[in-house]
């Protein structure tokens, strides 16, 4: 599994995922991040055919994507169905409105290569087990979180954003041997590179 995030940054890092991407995978691409953009794009996306096995690469928080990664996003996602890799991109729908920038990423893909999953919000409760599965090193943000919103007279908006409120080491991990279901009607994914 490829995962990278954008991160919430007053000038947001260009391509901000590929780094994260790199430090814990060492892709071919790591040797092009300071290049030309479509050259990386190039690599990218022949490792992505290239691969072994059906490889997942998430783009955690999308709303907070840079031009560059958005081109990326568009990019991959024109090309991802002739790769062994499915391309997903997490998004909190209610921060992208209708002139969001992320908005015409999905309208400038094939219709046949994208689906919109729709993610409900979890309840407190939900979060609540989430958090005690997670490993941490102290009371995690989900944890305060659930506190807060089970105490008398308090939001139901509160700590029921995103069922991941962790820091990136403690993000869930599926071991080696598990599968991860990849439905083919998701950004046009492929068992197989074409020619």
């Amino acid at each position: 599994m490829w995962w990278g995030a954008c991160d919430a940054l007053a000038l947001p890092h260009l391509l901000a995922p590929l780094p994260d991407i790199a430090r814990e995978n060492a892709p071919r691409f790591t040797a092009r991040l300071a290049g030309p953009r479509p050259a990386l794009f190039e690599v990218v996306i022949d490792e992505l055919c290239g691969a072994a096995t059906p490889l997942l690469l998430v783009v955690e928080d999308a709303h907070r994507a840079d031009d560059a990664t958005l081109d990326l996003l568009k990019y991959l996602g024109r090309r991802v169905g002739r790769t062994h890799a499915l391309l997903a991109a997490s998004f909190r729908d209610d921060e992208v409105g209708a002139t969001h920038p992320l908005r015409r990423v999905p309208g400038e893909l094939p219709p046949a290569a994208r689906s919109y999953l729709p993610v409900p919000r979890p309840s407190p409760a939900a979060v609540q087990t989430l958090a005690l599965r997670t490993p941490s090193s102290g009371p995690s943000p989900a944890t305060s979180a659930c506190s807060s919103a089970t105490a008398p007279g308090a939001s139901s908006r509160v700590g029921a954003r995103w069922p991941w409120p962790v820091r990136r080491a403690t993000r869930p991990r599926w071991p080696a041997s598990s599968s991860i279901p990849a439905p083919p009607a998701i950004c046009g994914a492929r068992p197989m590179c074409r020619p």
